[in-house]
């Protein structure tokens, strides 16, 4: 632990460095009271629903790449409170018992669920502005192990479905795991499919911020990057209307 800490100030060059967020990185720090929690509320739905629809990825999401959320009465900020409540009480749902020392043993598909609910809910609280602005708004990469108890409970509860509820009473229970199986290959084909397309764009900062600007064109960093370029490779007209653009 104490190499680990000497390793970490010698990086950052102070003992206990701490991160001053920049409102063009987290736009969150603009906002007040109920835009600032709905907002915040609506991250958690945008997040999920790029883990299970990576379509519109992007590198950065500065400046006004996330729109600010009104109200909590919105469809993103109820939806994303209704994530976090639903994990929570699968959590305690699997949790609570062993806890209390309930004489009734709970069932490994409860544990499964009520693990990776935590394994989701835990870390994302770090992560997702709710409590404490970081220094971004939103970044895919800070889904890494969050994404990982998004992945167990999604497979926990379409197990519960396909094993414990004959959705389809003509489908025996071998036929369910064998249907499922072809559904699950489908989608990792899917996916590995939408990853070589995504692997593409990282060849080289170029590639990166056109796919950005491509994706998100409110993103003031993309095109700030792009008009610098323009400007240095002697594209003064294409790189002045890049930066023009990067403000507005």
């Amino acid at each position: 632990m104490l190499v680990w800490y000497g390793l970490r100030a010698r990086a950052l060059g102070a003992w206990w460095a701490t991160q001053t967020p920049h409102p063009v990185d987290n736009p969150l720090l603009r906002l007040d009271g109920v835009e600032r929690l709905a907002t915040a509320l609506g991250l958690v739905a945008r997040y999920v629903g790029l883990t299970i629809f990576p379509v519109t990825l992007s590198a950065d999401y500065s400046g006004g790449t996330i729109p600010t959320e009104a109200g909590l009465l919105r469809p993103l900020p109820l939806a994303g409170l209704a994530i976090l409540l639903g994990c929570v009480a699968l959590a305690a749902a699997g949790l609570l018992p062993a806890i209390r020392g309930s004489a009734t043993p709970t069932s490994d598909a409860r544990r499964v669920r009520a693990f990776a609910a935590t394994l989701f809910v835990a870390p994302y609280l770090v992560i997702g502005n709710v409590f404490v602005p970081i220094g971004t708004i939103f970044a895919e990469r800070l889904l890494y192990l969050p994404s990982a108890g998004l992945c167990l409970l999604g497979g926990a509860l379409l197990g519960t479905l396909a094993l414990d509820y004959p959705a389809f009473p003509n489908w025996s229970s071998d036929q369910r795991i064998r249907y499922g199986g072809l559904i699950l290959v489908l989608l990792v084909a899917a996916f590995a499919v939408r990853t070589y397309g995504r692997a593409l764009t990282w060849q080289d900062d170029r590639t990166v911020f056109a796919a950005v600007a491509s994706s998100h064109p409110e993103c003031p960093r993309a095109w700030v990057i792009l008009g610098n370029q323009d400007v240095d490779a002697g594209r003064l007209a294409q790189g002045l209307d890049a930066l023009f653009r990067s403000v507005g």
